[in-house]
């Protein structure tokens, strides 16, 4: 049997549609069926874009709390990790910067070279989704050199993408119903054609901004720095709509691993019905394993950490314009008997992006959006919002904190400013730390 850190470790592999792979479901399930086995822990990556990536990611958090629980003489706890792994795409800060060469090295914005980055991006795209009509992607890529010039070539991006892109299954939390609504190139692509800048919350007044996709680039110390300049008009709109299409497909994809991830737990639940389960999910993996607690067959985990999640603030809320947010049932059904956590932090960039762009489709040109005051922000830049009494705001502390008892079937957000530097930073101590304390058994 693999262990990782002293424990043992099972993997799952997903297809990109949801299925398991029945070799890695037979094992787990056999040796979960252990009454020694007392605790199963589901890790999910997310914006890992192979195994040998999502494997460190693992190791090193589980390393981190092995030390956490030998620190707090927790030996007598027996703990099995589940490690899924599913088809992913890199959505990292580096990503974002129209400036950055994919081949390595620095390009051009203007001319041959801005064509020939939009080219790799689309090919990138078409790559993640896997089986598109090359006559389709043909078409968005002899649009790119008329852009700027011609209504038809606008039309024809904008259209061929549509055809590319999977039929959205919630559309409210992150403006993705605007992907598909009838209307002419112009309109999207104008309304993406601005610099987009995320707000920052250190700023009451609103007036300190991150800069996402735009040629510059956050200091460490919170300033902006200048790479190479904006990059407007409509080949920049297909940039930022290219990047917020790479989101949607991974969320649409996440939502589809979950599905079949709540399956396989619901089936080792029904075998151990004693068995303390604890999901913990970064980037789109927080997507992963929330889908999984949401899905048709209720299992009733005792713990849910969602690190850096790639995916609504406004996930969990009561009412958004007369609506539920689309995991409000983890709330309302009690789907979680333990606590929930949630990371979050302003370092954030990558999972701003998508939700300034999503503001930026309803036509909202305010300078700075995404941010915890706008509809659409990510839960991992602004923590689970427009909870009411049903989330707590508290912080991460340092690796030997000991948290007092998080409230049970109860959100609590965790401003992680102090310890978390990006998107990709969900491994060390601090968190380690904090995914042990939501761990924390009753009585």
């Amino acid at each position: 049997m693999e262990t990782i850190a002293g424990f043992p470790f099972f993997k799952l592999d997903f297809t990109k549609e949801g299925a398991v792979d029945a070799s890695d479901h037979s094992a787990a399930a056999a040796a979960l069926a252990d009454p020694g086995i007392t605790e199963l822990l589901i890790l999910s990556h997310g914006w890992n874009n192979d195994i040998a990536e999502a494997r460190a990611l693992y190791e090193e958090l589980l390393g981190n709390l092995r030390s956490t629980i030998d620190r707090e003489a927790e030996q007598a706890r027996s703990i099995a990790v589940v490690g899924v792994y599913w088809p992913s795409k890199r959505f990292t800060d580096d990503a974002l910067r129209p400036s950055a060469d994919p081949g390595g090295g620095s390009a051009s914005i203007t001319g041959a070279g801005d064509v020939r980055l939009l080219a790799d991006k689309l090919d990138r795209l078409g790559e993640l989704l896997g089986g598109i009509d090359p006559a389709i992607l043909d078409r968005a890529k002899a649009a790119l050199p008329d852009l700027e010039d011609r209504a038809k070539a606008r039309t024809d991006f904008v259209e061929a993408l549509q055809a590319m892109l999977p039929q959205p299954s919630d559309t409210e939390d992150d403006n993705s119903a605007r992907l598909f609504t009838p209307h002419k190139g112009d309109d999207i692509l104008n309304a993406l054609s601005d610099p987009v800048e995320l707000a920052d919350d250190r700023d009451s007044g609103g007036g300190v901004t991150a800069l996402l996709d735009e040629g510059r680039a956050m200091d460490a110390d919170g300033s902006a720095s200048s790479l190479a300049g904006f990059w407007n008009g409509a080949k920049g709109g297909a940039w930022r709509l290219l990047n917020y299409s790479t989101y949607y497909v991974m969320k649409e994809r996440a939502g589809a691993i979950g599905a079949g991830l709540n399956k396989v737990l619901a089936g080792i639940r029904a075998g151990r019905p004693d068995l303390h389960i604890h999901l913990a999910g970064h980037s789109f993996g927080a997507r992963v394993v929330t889908a999984a607690v949401a899905g048709g067959i209720p299992f009733r985990p005792q713990s849910l950490a969602l690190l850096q999640g790639a995916f609504s603030h406004n996930g969990f809320a009561a009412n958004i314009d007369g609506k539920a947010g689309f995991f409000r049932s983890v709330i309302v059904e009690n789907r979680v008997l333990g606590p929930i956590i949630v990371t979050h932090t302003r370092n954030d960039m990558a999972v701003g992006i998508a939700y300034a762009i999503a503001s930026r489709f309803s036509g909202d040109k305010r300078a700075a959006v995404g941010g915890p005051a706008d509809k659409f922000g990510g839960i991992g830049r602004n923590g689970a919002m427009r909870m009411q009494q049903e989330a707590t705001a508290s912080k991460l502390e340092q690796g030997s904190f000991v948290y007092p008892p998080w409230a049970p079937t109860r959100i609590t957000n965790l401003l992680a400013d102090e310890f978390i530097a990006d998107h990709g930073d969900v491994a060390g101590p601090e968190v380690a730390n904090a995914l042990f304390a939501a761990m924390r058994l009753p009585g």
